[in-house]
């Protein structure tokens, strides 16, 4: 068996050439050129996930008559165990990557006040080694381990920052434009206008954009004058401020820098603008982090302890099957409960030489040579495989897959039969075989994907999608009849029905006559109460026509009980006067 793996990671550092507090999308249904998107791989790797999770390791027994196995036959079993010592050293080297991380920031933290510049000027590259530690993590399949927190919390740090920034700019903007209008209203006063009120028209000018006055010059010409300079005081900072809203910065520490170093404002503007919030943030996010990493740092100490004590058992174990097992189960631990690993198996001698004659005839066409060439099916094993996947989900799951990767460009797998005990020249059970073959005992057909050509000298390993058992039906069976016959102390019907003709025309019209039978029979599958509710009630004898027929134009038979119950009701009061 073999499948194809698609694996999506995204990069730890994706955000790290961008500014924060660009909007990042997932384009699940786009993709670079000579590639898939996610949309388009996304109904494979379903696929695939639901045929592994329903799969098993495959053993020596499943190429082997289940009456013929024994316990001897699955003992020649195989893991390497550099398979678990290999992402074990890894998990070593994160761990003590982590403590190392940790260990910078806990004196930083241990005083957070006096140490707050250090913290807020190394939160980008304390951000930037814990996303990569947590990557590193995701890959040992660590709980929690997700980054995409961290590059949120920058995200969200620059883009408030810079709306702070961008609402300081748009109110600058009308600043700028109400001085200059102030400014053409001045210009505009009538020559006869005094100092006085020409003076109180420049002060209001020069509030618009600074809030300190200058001391009063002689005439107010001067004070016009003096103006300019403020206002293009005002502008180029402003200017300043609007160069950082479009600058392309990285880093929340560049951003943080680049506004603090236009403050205060407090000269141009009555209105604070204030980062102490931002370092603030900074500070608590690098405890964030910290403790975060602390409890991976926990849970890997914990796993490095059950994998070290997994791989003692292991080395200590003088059956093949216990290792196997040990080391089964320290896959687990490093990576989930979700994990699985393959274990090799050997073959004996006899087995594997049976195997390989099995496949030669498979492969030489004298295995399916009846269905080929006297029954003319071109392609049995996919007519096989495509009526048994509608009643066998895995083989579902398994035809699906095939479908889906040939789809995607991949060469579509291929499935070899081949069936045990060999014998020479037998057809293939799995369909139709000759009539003058009658199988004498119980086969086993095994059909496969192979990744790499048979090497009966080899090991092997594989997945078991599916196994089931059938029954052969005999062409012959020798069995009985039986049947009811009529006891003589049969009853005659206790109902009539009577059907008259539904239209005045004299003759009985065939759709009739069967519409009457169906909506009988549809009427009696709607009675309103059983027997047993009318058994003890004056009903009772009029049991079988409790159910009556309705008409308004008088072309059926019918009673019409609103007249009968009129004239009971008449005759009880003329014989009771």
């Amino acid at each position: 068996f073999s499948t194809t793996w698609w694996a999506f990671r995204w990069p730890p550092l994706a955000c790290s050439t961008r500014r924060p507090d660009t909007t990042l999308k997932i384009g699940y249904m786009s993709a670079p050129a000579n590639k898939f998107s996610i949309w388009e791989v996304s109904a494979l790797v379903r696929s695939i996930n639901a045929l592994l999770r329903s799969a098993r390791p495959l053993r020596s027994s499943d190429a082997t008559l289940s009456q013929t196995a024994t316990l001897d036959t699955d003992a020649d079993v195989f893991i390497d165990r550099r398979r678990i010592a290999l992402p074990q050293a890894s998990l070593v080297a994160l761990e003590g990557d982590i403590t190392a991380f940790i260990a910078v920031l806990t004196p930083l933290l241990a005083d957070p006040v006096v140490n707050r510049n250090a913290l807020i000027g190394g939160v980008d590259g304390f951000i930037d080694k814990a996303v990569t530690l947590l990557e590193r993590a995701s890959r040992l399949n660590l709980p929690l381990c997700g980054w995409g927190y961290a590059h949120a919390w920058r995200h969200i740090a620059v883009r408030d920052l810079l709306a702070q920034v961008s609402e300081l700019l748009q109110r600058w903007q009308v600043k700028l434009a109400d001085f200059d209008a102030k400014i053409v209203a001045y210009d505009g006063l009538p020559a006869a206008t005094g100092d006085t009120e020409r003076f109180g028209a420049l002060r209001a000018a020069e509030l618009v954009v600074s809030t300190t006055l200058l001391p009063k010059p002689a005439t107010p010409a001067l004070l016009r004058s003096q103006l300019n300079g403020k206002r293009n005081a005002f502008d180029a900072r402003r200017g300043q401020f609007a160069a950082v809203l479009a600058s392309n910065g990285t880093s929340f520490l560049g951003f943080l820098n680049a506004v603090e170093a236009l403050l205060p404002v407090s000269d141009f503007d009555a209105a604070p603008l204030s980062t102490t919030e931002f370092g603030d943030r900074a500070v608590r996010f690098a405890r964030d982090l910290s403790v975060n990493l602390a409890g991976h740092l926990a849970e890997l100490t914990a796993r490095f302890g059950k994998v070290q004590a997994l791989l003692t058992t292991h080395d200590g174990a003088a059956a093949a099957s216990a290792r196997v097992a040990a080391l089964d189960t320290a896959a687990k631990v490093l990576f989930g409960d979700d994990f699985r690993i393959v274990p090799e198996f050997g073959l004996s001698a006899a087995q594997a030489d049976e195997w390989a004659n099995a496949l030669a005839a498979s492969s030489g066409g004298s295995l399916l040579a009846y269905l080929e060439t006297t029954l003319k099916i071109d392609f049995p094993v996919d007519e096989w495989l495509g009526g048994a996947a509608r009643v066998r989900p895995a083989l579902r799951t398994w035809e699906s897959l095939t479908t889906l990767s040939s789809a995607l460009g991949r060469r579509e797998a291929s499935l070899t039969p081949i069936q045990f005990p060999y014998a020479a020249n037998a057809s293939w059970l799995a369909m139709q075989f000759p009539p003058d073959h009658l199988p004498d005992s119980d086969r086993l057909l095994y059909t496969a994907h192979y990744v790499t050509p048979f090497d009966k000298t080899v090991r092997q390993c594989g997945f078991l999608v599916d196994s089931w058992s059938e029954v052969i039906p005999s062409t012959t069976h020798t069995t009985g009849l039986s049947f009811h016959f009529n006891r003589p102390d049969n009853e005659p019907p206790q109902a009539i029905l009577i059907v008259t003709p539904a239209s005045s025309s004299g003759q009985w019209v065939w759709d009739d006559l069967v519409a009457a039978l169906n909506e009988t029979l549809d009427l009696a599958k709607k009675r309103a109460v059983e027997p047993s509710q009318l058994d003890n009630t004056p009903y009772a004898p009029l049991l079988p026509a409790t159910v009556m027929a309705a008409t308004l134009y008088g072309i059926s038979i019918s009673t019409n009980l609103g007249v009968a119950n009129g004239l009971m009701l008449n005759a009880g009061l003329a014989q009771h006067g």
